[in-house]
């Protein structure tokens, strides 16, 4: 009994081994932000990164599901320049008061993910596969820099 056991779990086991395969992904991202925008203020091109593993569960030898564990980095670059801003400035050791000027401010935006997609992919052609599913993205790492002018306007 204990023999047969065992060959029917290697018959089951030898073709799922042909079935499951782990890959690795790597890359790189250019990312923009759309939107409503301030006058003066627009958004530019910026550059990230992209790695992760993924498991495939291929059904036949055209179609499987893939599931994923990512690092995404997504961002932009912001440009803003504007006349007529109000300023609050708040010194330690007095009241604080409004200045009127001129904001120059240069900034770049980058936003990283942990990202789960979940796939079914349809391989059409040897070099050429189409995919479709969704995916959980959790934000794990929001952060920015950048450059601030502000020149204060001579009152009349």
């Amino acid at each position: 009994m204990k023999n047969l056991l065992l060959f029917i779990c290697l018959a089951i086991a030898v073709p799922l081994t042909a079935q499951h395969k782990v890959g690795v992904r790597a890359g790189l991202n250019y990312s923009n932000f759309k939107g409503d925008t301030e006058t003066g203020e627009t958004y530019g091109l910026s550059n990230g990164f992209h790695f992760g593993i993924n498991y495939t569960y291929e059904f036949t030898d055209v179609f499987g599901l893939r599931g994923e564990l990512l690092y995404i980095q997504r961002g932009t670059k912001q440009d803003f320049l504007s006349d007529d801003v109000y300023n609050i400035i708040k010194p330690l050791n007095s009241a604080q008061f409004v200045e009127i000027g001129t904001v120059d401010m240069k900034s770049e935006i980058s936003i990283a993910y942990l990202s789960i997609p979940i796939t079914g992919h349809f391989q059409l052609h040897r070099k050429f596969e189409v995919f479709a599913g969704a995916s959980v993205d959790f934000l794990i790492g929001p952060s920015g820099r950048g450059v601030l002018n502000f020149e204060s306007k001579d009152r009349p």
